[in-house]
């Protein structure tokens, strides 16, 4: 009874806050026993919710006009929908690969949160009630995870390391760096930004992260 408010709802399950080790922890878990999901840098994030997690990615169409959103997940029948203009738009296709890994992120950490919500309008409805502080928890770490599975730590580092060495050999080579990591990782430079901000780099005096 512990769980029962004194109205007789079900009090919603906690915002917690992950601290960024275990959202690596989580992302290496989720890449477990899925070589066929990497090709080199990329992750085919489509093979990895369907094969791995069993989601059925789906299209919404005019979800975003209707309800203000992108995507949203619904653990009732295991869907992910995506507006349709962010599957057709090719210019939008590193913004629709790192919009899936976002609400994979929120499947595997916020899946209790979101079992109640069976339609787009009422996991919006959730999300308003959250506090701004758990709205900024909700958002970030599913943000943070995202990051994390599309670019996984060991393979990043790697590669920073060689394109730091090629720069040591080249130092015009450095504004490239961001755009190299971009391109093979297949997601938007301020993705890349932020990964190797949350790993440290910033503090590389010879990566120019903000370049």
């Amino acid at each position: 009874m512990a769980d029962i408010e004194k109205h007789g709802k079900k009090k919603r399950p906690q915002v917690q806050d992950y601290p960024l080790w275990q959202l690596e922890k989580i992302a290496q878990e989720a890449l477990t026993g899925a070589d066929d999901c990497l090709q080199k840098y990329r992750v085919d994030i489509e093979k990895l919710i369907e094969n791995k997690y069993k989601l059925l990615i789906d299209v919404h169409y005019g979800l975003q006009q209707k309800f203000g959103v992108m995507a949203y997940m619904l653990t009732h029948g295991n869907r992910l929908f995506i507006d349709d203009k962010l599957i057709d738009d090719p210019r939008l296709a590193k913004r629709y690969r790192f919009t899936l890994a976002e609400e994979l992120a929120h499947f595997i950490i916020h899946r209790e949160l979101y079992k109640e919500c069976n339609t787009v309008d009422e996991r919006i409805q959730m999300e308003l009630s959250l506090t701004r502080q758990e709205q900024w928890f909700l958002e970030t770490n599913a943000k943070a995870l995202a990051s994390a599975i599309l670019i996984p730590k060991s393979l990043i580092e790697r590669r920073v390391e060689q394109l730091i060495s090629d720069t040591d050999k080249d130092p015009q080579h450095t504004s490239s760096i961001i755009n190299i990591l971009s391109h093979d990782f297949d997601v938007n430079p301020t993705a890349i930004r932020r990964r190797l901000i949350n790993l440290g780099y910033r503090k590389r005096s010879n990566l120019r992260l903000m370049e």
